[in-house]
């Protein structure tokens, strides 16, 4: 079995360039292998495409007109269902789109959708675009990248905070929306967040009271305000973090599964693959399967 890719872009200088550009023609049925990276992948299909994205173990349906954001650091690949199929993919670093200096704002709008495990991907339809400028933005990075005029950088960059600007103001449209009510909610919020850095680090040893401790709060002041902050328990989100990163171990790794159960937090192997299967709907064991069939 071959093993899954953590993937990294350098440029010819060996330095990592926080925008990508390009489009995709696929003519193979055969998927390619499962990768990760520390990208935000947005993927829109402008022309004839058919084509099933694997994302963290679920499915997804791209078909012409449509939009797909995967998350940073989560596993996926692509299954072409009609050949050929052509989509475009923009690939940003994180601190593209935000930064620690501007707590305010990326709490407000980024760190809902982009900093939080729980999320994997969003899809938009074909129909929920109908009318925005999507499509153009796309285009107009595609163009930027193969063109490479003096200053595409900072176009590229302004590109994808404008599809970004869509994905925030149709989320609020339909109701998800997580902004901070006072000054006091908000100096609590950046608590939480602080607390969520350190949990995404070091997810195999903390705990709901060291997580309440770091940050100065009490134990039940600190659940509440997490729960509230990030729309789940600690526990919820501590579990799903660490089977996150049982995944990408299990593609990326010839670690057993005992071994990778104690590796990302769990106390037993029986406990990591009853919750595992609850998360992904199979066991460790046969997720791992799942790629070697693919490659018969």
């Amino acid at each position: 079995m071959q093993q899954a890719i953590h993937e990294r872009r350098t440029d010819v200088l060996g330095i990592q360039a926080p925008i990508e550009c390009y489009r995709i023609c696929s003519s193979s049925h055969r998927a390619a292998l499962p990768h990760y990276h520390e990208y935000i992948e947005f993927i829109y299909a402008d022309e004839d495409c058919c084509v099933d994205a694997w994302v963290a173990g679920q499915t997804v349906n791209i078909k012409k007109g449509d939009m797909l954001i995967i998350n940073s650091n989560a596993a996926h690949t692509f299954f072409t269902v009609s050949a050929p199929s052509k989509y475009i993919c923009i690939k940003a670093m994180p601190d593209v789109i935000y930064s620690s200096d501007n707590f305010f704002y990326d709490f407000k709008y980024v760190i809902p959708f982009f900093e939080n495990n729980l999320i994997s991907y969003q899809h938009f339809s074909a129909d929920a675009l109908e009318g925005a400028e999507i499509p153009t933005l796309f285009k107009s990075a595609l163009n930027e990248q193969t063109a490479k005029n003096y200053g595409y950088e900072i176009s590229l960059k302004s590109l994808v905070l404008r599809i970004f600007l869509w994905v925030v103001r149709y989320r609020y449209s339909i109701g998800i929306s997580q902004t901070p009510e006072s000054e006091d909610s908000y100096e609590n919020s950046k608590l939480i967040q602080r607390s969520v850095e350190y949990i995404n680090e070091n997810y195999a040893d903390v705990n709901e009271a060291l997580a309440a401790e770091l940050v100065n709060m009490s134990y039940s002041h600190y659940s509440r305000q997490f729960k509230k902050a990030m729309g789940k328990s600690f526990c919820e989100y501590l579990t799903v973090t660490r089977i996150n990163a049982a995944e990408r171990l299990l593609l990326t790794t010839s670690m057993s599964v005992t071994d990778i159960a104690l590796s990302t937090g769990f106390a037993t192997s029986s406990h990591f693959i009853e919750k595992f299967k609850k998360l992904k709907g199979i066991t460790p064991s046969k997720y791992r399967q799942i790629w070697v069939k693919k490659e018969n």
